[in-house]
């Protein structure tokens, strides 16, 4: 773990001591890998009715990205002519070795001939019609967040929606010590129409859930919701707000497409919160005193246009992740609704 990760997770138990008795916005389904429920409306039910016997959690959770170092950057600007999405393996107990299932894709479309390419030694794509629109046989037996390959796209320049789909006959993953076993698995999309992206199964899978922790960024001070505006040649002062979900610590990177890449966005936290962020460090990092709830402006964030449309989001980068108000604070990560001027 990277010193800010540390630095994080230290200050996080720090702070945390004095908010134990806050009381964390509640969801349904777990919490990352090792991590504690933040909420379940199954705990009681009606006393009339037996309880439901338990879910058996989808074994293997995918993301399709538009980054090739961040598995959660499920939503973009809208594209025009070629462009790469790409496919990660975010977890799974059981170590994955085979991959079958198709491409759902709305919108934009995929490239005809070669639409798949894997990353790295130890992915093989297989090219069998009758098996799938991808057929890949993974080396090593991951468990971790693995880079498994790019989608090759074709943009409309209106947007697109990509799933991955498991209705075909046979589709599923294949572990490494049951290869004949199929499981099922759960999956978050990629989204460049303005539209949420899909999400499969990731209430009962082993990702933590994709909104259970929502920001923006916004053109207002006063004003989450302001998520949109026309392109400048000039900086901009945008502003994180938190929407949804409690924290104690914050590590995120801002991703900045179509602004001036020479210029570093600079943050600064607006009080009760406390800035932590320093040269060479994350763009967001970030302290929460007490654990406060409800919609919070959180700080400005100043970048520079050079009137380009821009879509500016936050990612949880490398290291990066939100520190729950548990007693004993783990990394999640979290969504963020982007502000874009591309008109969507």
């Amino acid at each position: 773990m990277k010193p800010t990760a540390c630095l994080l997770f230290a200050l996080a138990l720090v702070l945390v001591v004095p908010s134990i008795g806050c009381e964390p916005v509640g969801v349904t389904g777990p919490s990352g890998p090792g991590s504690t429920l933040l909420g379940d409306d199954r705990t009681n039910p009606p006393p009339d009715l037996p309880d439901d016997p338990p879910l058996e959690p989808p074994a293997y959770t995918f993301s399709i990205s538009a980054s090739p170092i961040d598995p959660y950057f499920n939503e973009g600007p809208a594209e025009a002519g070629a462009y790469d999405l790409y496919l990660w393996l975010v977890c799974t107990s059981r170590g994955l070795s085979h991959l079958e299932v198709d491409l759902d894709v709305s919108g934009d479309a995929l490239v005809e001939d070669h639409y798949f390419s894997p990353l790295g030694n130890d992915v093989v794509s297989i090219d069998w019609e009758q098996y799938g629109e991808l057929n890949l046989a993974v080396q090593g037996c991951p468990t971790i967040p693995t880079l498994l390959g790019a989608i090759h796209m074709i943009g409309s320049g209106d947007g697109g929606r990509i799933c991955l789909s498991t209705e075909a006959e046979g589709a599923g993953a294949h572990g490494c010590y049951e290869p004949s076993a199929v499981h099922e698995l759960s999956c978050v999309g990629f989204a460049s129409d303005g539209s949420l992206p899909c999400v499969t199964n990731t209430t009962s899978g082993c990702a933590p859930p994709r909104f259970a922790h929502t920001f923006a960024i916004s053109a207002s001070r006063t004003d989450p919701y302001v998520n949109t505006g026309e392109p400048r040649d000039e900086p901009y002062l945008l502003y994180l707000w938190r929407i949804v979900g409690n924290f104690s610590a914050l590590q995120g990177d801002i991703t900045d497409l179509g602004g001036d890449e020479a210029f570093d966005p600079v943050f600064g936290a607006e009080p009760p919160f406390i800035n932590l962020t320093y040269e060479g460090g994350p763009d967001v990092m970030m302290a929460a005193p007490g654990c406060p709830g409800g919609p919070s402006l959180l700080g400005s964030i100043l970048i520079e246009g050079h009137g380009e449309d821009v879509y500016v989001t936050m990612t949880q980068g490398a290291d990066g992740g939100l520190a729950t108000c548990e007693a004993a604070p783990r990394l999640m990560p979290f969504g963020c609704r982007p502000y874009r001027t591309d008109g969507r």
